[in-house]
């Protein structure tokens, strides 16, 4: 037995970590505390995404080598920031 005598396998049944928004289920819709958004970041594609109340929460340092840009990630959060009281 133990950890090398173990088979690794995938698991068949899991759902994707990321999915577009209108592909979430509504039950889970509920459920959903953030928005994120990843692009390759220049002045007017920030500006879009600041003044829709994205905020940056990551820039890649290094430029990308197919576009020539730099990767910016930002999130919106959906719900107050309060947890809530059963």
């Amino acid at each position: 037995g133990g950890l090398l005598a173990e088979k690794i396998s995938g698991r068949k049944e899991l759902e994707p970590l990321l999915v577009p928004a209108g592909q979430v289920r509504a039950e889970l819709r509920a459920e959903l505390d953030y928005l994120g958004v990843s692009y390759g970041i220049t002045a007017a594609l920030h500006r879009f995404w600041r003044r829709s109340d994205f905020k940056c929460v990551y820039v890649r340092q290094t430029s990308s080598d197919l576009t020539g840009e730099h990767t910016c990630i930002c999130i919106r959060q959906l719900k107050g920031g309060e947890e809530e009281e059963e």
